[in-house]
C-alpha cells in the first residue's frame, strides 16, 4: 500500500513540473501588450536606431568663414595671404536676402615665396574645394598688400552702408529679384584704398547695374 501511494505521489509530482513547463513558455509567447509574439519578432527585437541629422542652407558674411580658409591656406604656405573674398545672393534661380550674407564663399590667398595663388571654396561652413594655380607676378602685385589682419568692415557692414548711405535701398524698392555680388579686394599698400569692397546689385530686367565701392578699413565710400 505504501509503495503505491508512493508512486502516486511521484507520477504527481511529474505532472504539476509539465504543467509548470507549459505556463512559463506561454507566458514567454507574449509581448508587452499581452499579444502573442511570433518566433521571429522573440528572437530578432530590432535595436534602437538614431537618424542622423539633416545639414541644410547656412548663411554666413566672409569674416565668418576667413578664420577656417585662413588655417587651411596657412598649413599650404606659411607666408599664404588673403587677397580675395567673393560671394553672391543667388542660389540656384532663388536669392538670399541681401544682407551681405552667402552660402558659399570664395577665399584667394597668395604666397610671394612660392608665386602661386590658392582658391577655398567654403560652402554651409565646410570647405568643399581647394586650387593652387601659379602666379608670376606674385611679389610685384602682391608684396606690399596688406594681410587680414587690416580689414575691418565685414560683408554685412559693407552691404548696410551700400543700402543706407549710397543710395541701395531706393535701388532695390524699384526692382525684383535682384542678383548681389560682394566681392573683397587687397591691392598694393600704396593704393588708395588697399582693402577695398565692391558691391554690385544686377536688376532683373535691363537696366544700368548699381555699383558702390568701400574702404575695408573703415568703410568710407569711394
Amino acid at each position: 500500500m505504501e509503495k503505491k501511494l508512493f508512486w502516486i505521489f511521484g507520477i504527481l509530482v511529474i505532472v504539476l513540473v509539465l504543467m509548470l513547463g507549459c505556463t512559463t513558455q506561454s507566458t514567454n509567447n507574449y509581448d508587452n501588450s499581452g499579444q502573442p509574439a511570433s518566433n521571429e519578432q522573440t528572437a530578432n527585437a530590432p535595436a534602437e536606431t538614431t537618424i542622423p541629422a539633416v545639414t541644410g542652407t547656412v548663411l554666413a558674411s566672409a569674416m565668418d568663414w576667413y578664420s577656417l580658409a585662413y588655417d587651411e591656406a596657412r598649413m599650404w604656405k606659411t607666408d599664404a595671404k588673403i587677397i580675395e573674398a567673393r560671394g553672391n545672393n543667388q542660389n540656384g534661380n532663388k536669392y538670399f536676402p541681401i544682407n551681405g550674407e552667402t552660402n558659399e564663399w570664395t577665399y584667394i590667398f597668395v604666397s610671394v615665396s612660392a608665386f602661386s595663388k590658392y582658391q577655398i571654396e567654403v560652402k554651409d561652413g565646410a570647405i568643399t574645394d581647394k586650387t593652387e594655380y601659379d602666379e608670376p607676378s606674385a611679389l610685384g602685385v602682391y608684396g606690399n598688400s596688406p594681410d587680414g589682419n587690416a580689414w575691418v568692415i565685414d560683408s554685412t557692414g559693407a552691404v548696410d552702408i551700400v543700402n543706407t548711405k549710397a543710395g541701395g535701398t531706393s535701388f532695390l524698392e524699384s526692382t525684383t529679384n535682384v542678383k548681389a555680388s560682394y566681392l573683397l579686394r587687397f591691392s598694393e599698400a600704396e593704393k588708395v584704398s588697399p582693402i577695398e569692397w565692391t558691391i554690385t546689385y544686377f536688376p532683373e530686367s535691363y537696366g544700368q547695374n548699381f555699383i558702390v565701392h568701400i574702404n575695408g578699413e573703415n568703410g568710407e565710400t569711394i
